[in-house]
């Protein structure tokens, strides 16, 4: 039985993706609290080249400074709350390799939306990852 070179860079691929599939079901609930907090501690202040902005006025770095480490303390905090809730979800619920890249794609959308200020969470092409995203989760 001779096994040709493809055959075995073929193999290893599958081996390698399905790796990181089982490392990602492992390790969803912390993927999930960390794309979670991301968005949430992206919409606490605006940092735009020189300016910081909270609460819709802009900030001097001594209110910066304070501001930057309130947030920090309470998304910690929070940050327990969140892997609860993920955790919960995640153990309820049997998720297969088509859910896992169906929610990133959504949940990576709103997150690529959410860093650029003037980004639109609902044109074109977000509407079609979001569409793409909820086949996979629905479909298969």
């Amino acid at each position: 039985m001779d096994i040709d070179i493809d055959t075995l860079k073929g193999l290893n691929t599958i081996l390698t993706i399905s790796n990181m599939f089982e490392i990602i079901n492992n390790e969803l609930t912390l993927m999930l609290t960390g794309s979670t907090m991301a968005l949430i501690g992206g919409t606490v202040y605006k940092v735009i080249d020189t300016v910081f902005i909270f609460n819709g006025q802009f900030r001097n770095k001594f209110e910066a400074l304070v501001i930057f480490l309130g947030a920090m303390v309470i998304t910690g905090w929070a940050t327990l709350s969140v892997q609860s809730f993920w955790a919960e979800i995640v153990t309820q619920l049997n998720f297969s390799m088509f859910d896992l890249i169906g929610a990133a794609l959504i949940i990576g959308m709103i997150a690529v939306n959410n860093t650029v200020p003037n980004w639109k969470y609902l044109d074109p092409k977000s509407v079609i990852v979001y569409g793409i995203g909820c086949a996979l989760i629905l479909a298969l």
